[in-house]
């Protein structure tokens, strides 16, 4: 219907006969000799309305085409002076920088993942399985300084009934007239701290180092990986930085495979110490309750002083030394899981500060090279703002 009207609203008619159409196609109507007498007027009319619908037309073309040329002036100028607005803000750097960075952290996900369950069992080891390998190993301890105290007191029923006497009536400790010094709280407690060192040594330092050490190798392995996607990267990011970062990073955790100290004889003298105190009161009361009912005296007192040694020593060193051993190597534990954490905290996040320094340094160099190039960016775009002429024009 739109079409229709403008169709309608521009249709012009001419009648005009075969043979005079054929005239004006052959120029014939310039010569009024050989139009028909009468009809003159209708051939001039058609060209006139031709001649004015030409007019019309190179009209609009050459409107069509100023309006054109003015766009492409106003665009070439608003692009330009956006150009220009762009390295005046100097906003480029920081554009790129955070284009950079996520195109990164894309790479970075599923690694940042790993890293973060990885750590929380080993976190985990630190919180629950240390502390329960602790409590067991000490019990093991346990069963086996009981099967050496058992030693030591058998070796005891070598001794005259009368020195084993002495050493009731003194409260666990005596210097015989041969010299022979018997301290049971000190030998009972001696029997004890060998074992608990061995623990320490031998199983909990051990897995602290051993599990500490691959945490640190994870640290290092998947920064490897960062490395190898800058190198990727080719010009885009000198992988310089991070290479660094990635060495400095294996040369930090290459110590921790031996993180702790050892300090076996000072552990011993922990639990020598509190195992000693506690043993000498146990010890003293007890033997000091045999005295008082005349045990150690009479026919077959020798005997009931060993039943005493075997008995209700024995198994009071059992009661006494295992939660104070448990003690001893936790708190022992805790200044290491410190120490451990200390460490590990100074890295923080190998992937984000591998990340950051990427970013970071691809941020500064694009701004060092912007620097360079700001100021011929600004005189051609000038010098184009300066040619091109008004939208009068």
């Amino acid at each position: 219907q739109a079409a229709l009207g403008r169709l309608l609203e521009t249709l012009q008619i001419h009648p005009v006969s075969a043979p005079q159409y054929r005239q004006f196609c052959r120029g014939d109507e310039e010569d009024p000799a050989r139009i028909k007498t009468g009809e003159e007027s209708r051939i001039p009319g058609v060209r006139d309305a031709l001649r004015a619908l030409a007019r019309a037309h190179r009209e609009r073309a050459r409107s069509r085409a100023s309006s054109a040329e003015r766009d492409i002036r106003q665009r070439a100028r608003t692009t330009l002076q956006l150009v220009r607005a762009q390295w005046e803000a100097d906003t480029r750097a920081a554009e790129e920088a955070l284009q950079l960075a996520d195109e990164l952290n894309i790479f970075l996900a599923p690694r940042q993942q790993e890293l973060t369950v990885r750590q929380g069992a080993f976190y985990e080891f630190l919180q629950e399985s240390v502390p329960t390998q602790i409590e067991v190993r000490v019990g093991e301890a346990t069963m086996h300084a009981r099967n050496d105290i058992s030693k030591y007191l058998r070796r005891l029923g070598n001794l005259h009934w009368a020195t084993l006497q002495a050493v009731v009536r003194k409260g666990g400790a005596h210097v015989s007239s041969r010299n022979v010094h018997i301290d049971l709280p000190n030998e009972l407690a001696l029997r004890f701290e060998e074992p608990v060192a061995v623990i320490w040594s031998k199983h909990i330092l051990a897995s602290l180092r051993k599990r500490t050490a691959a945490l640190g190798a994870d640290y290092v392995a998947l920064v490897g990986e960062v490395v190898g996607w800058a190198k990727g990267q080719h010009a885009r990011v000198t992988p310089r930085l991070v290479e660094a970062l990635h060495d400095n990073l294996a040369a930090q955790t290459k110590d921790l495979a031996s993180i702790g100290k050892e300090a076996v004889d000072e552990l011993k003298k922990k639990v020598r110490e509190q195992l000693y105190d506690k043993l000498v009161e146990r010890v003293r009361r007890r033997c000091e309750a045999f005295v008082k009912e005349k045990k150690h005296e009479n026919t077959g007192a020798k005997q009931r002083i060993l039943d005493l040694f075997h008995g209700e020593l024995a198994n009071a060193v059992a009661d006494i030394a295992q939660p104070i051993a448990t003690k001893v190597l936790i708190d022992n534990y805790r200044g290491v899981q410190e120490e451990i954490l200390e460490r590990f905290r100074g890295y923080k996040n190998p992937l984000e500060a591998a990340r950051d320094s990427i970013v970071t340094s691809h941020e500064d160099s694009v701004r060092r090279s912007d620097a360079k190039r700001r100021r011929k960016v600004f005189e051609e775009a000038d010098a184009i703002l300066a040619a091109l002429p008004g939208d009068d024009q």
